[in-house]
């Protein structure tokens, strides 16, 4: 667990390490919105 000095709206990128081009892109809110 990491600890943070501000909470943001951020976007996260997951891919394959083999398959660059299978990739999804999330949105998260810390706010739960």
């Amino acid at each position: 667990l990491f600890q943070v000095g501000f909470l943001s709206p951020a976007t996260f990128t997951v891919y394959e390490y083999h398959r660059p081009d299978k990739q999804c892109t999330m949105f998260y809110s810390p706010s739960g919105s």
